[in-house]
C-alpha cells in the first residue's frame, strides 16, 4: 500500500504540472493574441495613415501639375504678346525711317517705347524665373514627402513582418 500511495502521490504531482504547464501555456497565449492584435492594430493605423499620405500626395502633385500646365500656358501668352509687340516696334521703326519729316519727334518716342519694351522684357523674364523657382521649390517639397512617405512604407514593412514572424511561431 505504501508503494501505491507514493505512485499515487507522484501521479497526482505530475497532474497538478500538467495543469500549471497548460495553465501557463494558456496565459502566453493570451498575452501573445493581445500583443498580436495590438500590432494588428497599429499596423491597421499606419496602413490607414500611408493611404491618406498617398491621396494628399497625388492630390498636391495634381495641383502641381494643373499649375506648371497654367505656368506654361502663361508663359506661352507672354511670349506670344511680346513676338507681338516686337513685330509692332519693327514695323514702328521702319515707318520712322521712311518718314524723314517727322524722324525726330518719331525718334524720341520710339526710344521711350523701345525703353518700356526692354523693361517690360526684363519684369517678364523676372517673372518667368520667379515663377520656375516657385515650381521648382514645390517640386523639392514633393520630393521630400515622397522620401517620408517611402520611409512610412518601410515602416509598416518591417511591422508587417514581424507580425508575420510573431503569428508564425504561435
Amino acid at each position: 500500500t505504501q508503494s501505491t500511495g507514493e505512485e499515487n502521490q507522484k501521479l497526482q504531482n505530475m497532474l497538478r504540472e500538467d495543469k500549471e504547464k497548460k495553465e501557463t501555456g494558456q496565459l502566453e497565449m493570451a498575452q501573445a493574441l493581445k500583443e498580436s492584435k495590438e500590432r494588428e492594430k497599429k499596423l491597421e493605423e499606419l496602413m490607414a495613415i500611408k493611404e491618406a499620405e498617398e491621396a494628399t500626395l497625388k492630390d498636391c502633385l495634381e495641383d502641381l501639375k494643373n499649375k506648371a500646365e497654367k505656368a506654361s500656358i502663361e508663359r506661352q501668352e507672354k511670349d506670344t504678346e511680346w513676338l507681338d509687340r516686337q513685330k509692332e516696334y519693327e514695323a514702328m521703326i521702319e515707318q520712322l525711317k521712311n518718314n524723314n519729316s517727322q524722324s525726330e519727334a518719331n525718334s524720341s518716342d520710339w526710344k521711350n517705347r523701345e525703353s518700356e519694351w526692354t523693361q517690360k522684357e526684363a519684369e517678364w523674364k523676372f517673372m518667368a524665373e520667379k515663377k520656375e523657382l516657385e515650381l521648382k521649390d514645390k517640386l523639392l517639397e514633393w520630393e521630400q514627402k515622397g522620401r517620408a512617405l517611402n520611409e512610412v512604407e518601410e515602416r509598416l514593412s518591417a511591422l508587417q513582418e514581424e507580425s508575420k514572424r510573431i503569428a508564425e511561431q504561435w
